[in-house]
């Protein structure tokens, strides 16, 4: 439980940058059909 607790910061900031990529591009698809 404790290792899965936290994230080191740069492990949170590329996975929020991630989530925001792939949210953009999901939106971008929709909006090209």
């Amino acid at each position: 439980m404790h290792e899965r607790g936290y994230y080191p910061a740069y492990d949170l900031n590329q996975l929020l940058h991630n989530d925001v990529r792939n949210a953009n591009k999901a939106i971008s698809m929709t909006y090209e059909r």
